[in-house]
């Protein structure tokens, strides 16, 4: 590299990154090279060549000429292009070196976020789009305009690889901290973007491994919630004559929306649809000690890894660590992505004080997974019931990975008696987005 920068007297030079993409990576992903960066021999550095992935500049330009990364671009990403335009209004000269070549192993994370660019509605701004400062309250957003909610460290990834502009990233904030400890979706619903005027709105949510597992007690701290509102011991265990604690996260995590859009496929749920999960996977468990209690997540990496994983939770029980014991393992898709909905409103007549479920069964394309959504609910007095459902029946809708099989399932479950269908019931995709009130003819 400091070879390159001499030999041809330039002030930066610029190196090729190759990635190295989990196993699973689908292959179109591999073809398409979209987290490498290139290095052309002899060619001047451009625009879309210019990367600070692997770059060297000389230090004078920041010592003596005050060459410094512009803060105003704040969260919006982009600072980078200008510290380079900054370079080339300077006169400096900017070359590749091919044979500086760099390997950088891609999170699972930043291969799913490539879907957002490509099967998501494209905005007319985008994080790129030039539009002053951030810091700019009166910025005239154009009606296609949405935001993307995900963990702050998250927003990056949303910015640069999937193109979107995120509501938040950077830095820990309580603002979207609220919205992935929240405990019901109509709380939920309100801290999406509680800062937003009417020209804003947030379409899309990302839910990861690290946001509902190790990362989910840093973000009930961000507002203010302790640790221990999230710690308990459920039970003693014992295992190879040592007495053991089985702590868990608890009922308050079970109900966050965090866990119930990573873990639990938004199931009861009727304004978040799922629309599409990741092929790349992670395992997490427990990882206990004396008192204490933790989320471990890991990506897993190839075939090798995920038959151990399987192995691991099929055997149970308990695992001894150096940190501790470990227990309760899992395998998660590592990224979950949810449109936010109006919800289709399906209503009807049964027996008062009844039971009454919606229920669809639901593939996920990109990983082959076959699971039921399900809206429950308790018939009214007057015998009328209503339930507001994220899914449709049938066409679910361009570019979305997540299609139903079959029809609503309309299913009654009264005191001493066994549980009965009802009918079936059909909702289009612009119903779901619509909010659309439905006849179910019971």
């Amino acid at each position: 590299f400091v070879a390159a920068l001499d030999e041809a007297e330039a002030d930066a030079v610029c190196g090729p990154v190759e990635a190295l993409v989990p196993e699973s990576t689908p292959a179109w992903i591999r073809r398409g090279r979209f987290h490498c960066r290139a290095a052309t021999e002899g060619r001047p550095l451009g625009f879309r060549g210019f990367h600070t992935g692997n770059l060297l500049i000389r230090g004078a330009w920041f010592y003596e000429r005050g060459l410094r990364f512009d803060p105003a671009y704040g969260r919006s990403g982009g600072c980078d292009m200008e510290l380079f335009w900054q370079l080339r209004g300077a006169g400096a000269k900017c070359l590749p070196a091919p044979a500086a070549r760099l390997w950088e192993h891609v999170e699972p994370e930043r291969v799913c976020l490539r879907w957002l660019d490509e099967q998501t509605p494209a905005p007319s701004m985008t994080p790129t789009t030039k539009v002053g400062s951030w810091r700019d309250a009166t910025i005239d957003y154009p009606e296609d305009t949405y935001g993307v909610l995900c963990g702050w460290d998250f927003g990056n990834f949303v910015s640069a690889i999937g193109r979107r502009i995120p509501v938040w990233s950077q830095w820990p904030t309580p603002r979207t901290a609220a919205w992935f400890v929240s405990e019901s979706e109509e709380e939920s619903l309100a801290l999406l973007c509680p800062d937003c005027d009417a020209r804003e709105r947030v379409r899309y949510v990302i839910v990861d491994a690290q946001s509902a597992g190790p990362f989910f007690i840093a973000k009930a701290a961000l507002v203010g919630h302790d640790a221990s509102r999230y710690t308990t011991m459920a039970k003693h265990a014992a295992q190879q004559g040592r007495r053991l604690e089985h702590w868990t996260f608890g009922k308050r995590w079970a109900q966050s929306m965090a866990y119930r859009l990573y873990h639990d496929d938004g199931r009861d749920l009727g304004h978040y649809r799922l629309v599409y999960e990741c092929p790349q996977e992670s395992y997490s468990s427990y990882l206990a000690g004396p008192g204490t209690v933790t989320r471990i997540t890991l990506p897993i990496v190839n075939a090798a890894h995920r038959r151990e994983s399987v192995r691991r939770i099929a055997q149970g029980g308990y695992r001894f660590e150096p940190q501790g014991y470990e227990y309760d393992g899992r395998i998660d898709s590592s990224v979950r992505v949810y449109e936010c909905v109006a919800g289709a409103r399906i209503e009807g007549t049964a027996p008062a004080g009844a039971r009454i479920d919606a229920r669809l069964t639901l593939r996920a394309r990109s990983t082959d997974r076959t699971f039921e959504y399900l809206r429950s609910g308790v018939v009214g007095r007057q015998g009328r019931f209503s339930l507001v459902v994220s899914h449709a029946t049938g066409d679910a809708g361009p570019g979305c990975d997540v299609e139903a099989v079959g029809d609503y399932r309309i299913v009654i479950r009264e005191a001493d008696r066994d549980e009965r269908k009802l009918g079936s019931v059909t909702v289009s995709i612009d119903q779901v987005r619509e909010g659309a009130v439905i006849d179910s003819g019971n």
